[in-house]
């Protein structure tokens, strides 16, 4: 007997936390009772007219299992984070020196090399987990990655390949399954954004990806189409990802993601 695990993202509302979200044990006691609280991530229109917003219970639970303490309730994350979200980690420079040298520390403790798997959980915009830079070592063709402070609220990293150097912004963020990125430059001959997705299948999960690219001029729209071709840099980056996780890789023509 198996116990389906309930997701609030993407139900518009919220899931109650019956069993621990780490050890699946049943055994939670409320250590602490807050109250009912509203979302309070949304910038209201000044000179609104006041309407009703709905209120979440916040309940504190403990295992007795494992000893997590855990929210009680899970709300649906585009309801705590909407589009007019205001705090990412990156508008702060204090805490992106802050995690600029955690990742120095927990290097030197932990004698990281490079190779490892690293996990943020609750990473907000990336911020500490962009320090670690790991696309240089699993992207043959990318030298080094450098997180920028954000603007609007937006993570902005600089990539160095062998192509050059670009400035990227994150347009949309929803881990583990949707990415957003576009070029952030101006007045270069191309511009355009990318949309990374995965999706799980029986065999375990497949990558998409689609470029909504744009070439403005018309001597290096020529060149893309007679020279490099305009899926080389999708085929390279779909390449590198079978490499990292030593799969074989089969680029199949999908159905292009829309924003």
């Amino acid at each position: 007997m198996t116990n389906e695990t309930k997701r609030a993202a993407g139900t518009g509302g919220s899931v109650v936390v019956e069993r621990c979200q780490v050890c699946d044990s049943p055994d939670l006691e409320s250590v602490l009772f807050l109250g009912y609280l509203p979302p309070v991530n949304q910038m209201r229109t000044v000179g609104e007219r006041p309407h009703e917003q709905p209120a979440y219970p916040a309940e504190l639970l403990r295992c007795r299992k494992c000893q997590l303490v855990q929210i009680g309730l899970i709300v649906d994350p585009a309801i705590l984070f909407p589009p007019e979200y205001p705090y990412t980690s990156g508008t702060t420079r204090i805490l992106r020196e802050n995690f600029a040298e955690l990742r120095r520390e927990a290097t030197s403790v932990l004698g990281l090399s490079g190779s490892e798997l690293i996990v943020d959980i609750g990473s907000n915009d990336g911020t500490l987990i962009s320090n670690f830079k790991e696309a240089p070592g699993w992207r043959n063709n990318v030298k080094q990655v450098e997180v920028l402070p954000s603007t609007e609220g937006k993570m902005l990293f600089r990539e160095t390949s062998s192509d050059g150097t670009l400035t990227m912004e994150v347009v949309e963020s929803r881990p583990p399954g949707r990415l957003v990125t576009r070029i952030a430059d101006k007045g270069l001959p191309f511009g355009g954004y990318w949309i990374y997705e995965i999706i799980p299948t029986k065999e375990g999960c497949q990558l998409n990806i689609t470029e909504h690219g744009e070439i403005y001029n018309p001597i290096f729209r020529f060149v893309s189409r007679f020279f490099l071709g305009y899926t080389r840099t999708l085929d390279t980056y779909l390449k590198n990802v079978a490499n990292k996780f030593s799969e074989n890789v089969a680029i199949t023509n999908g159905t292009p993601a829309n924003l």
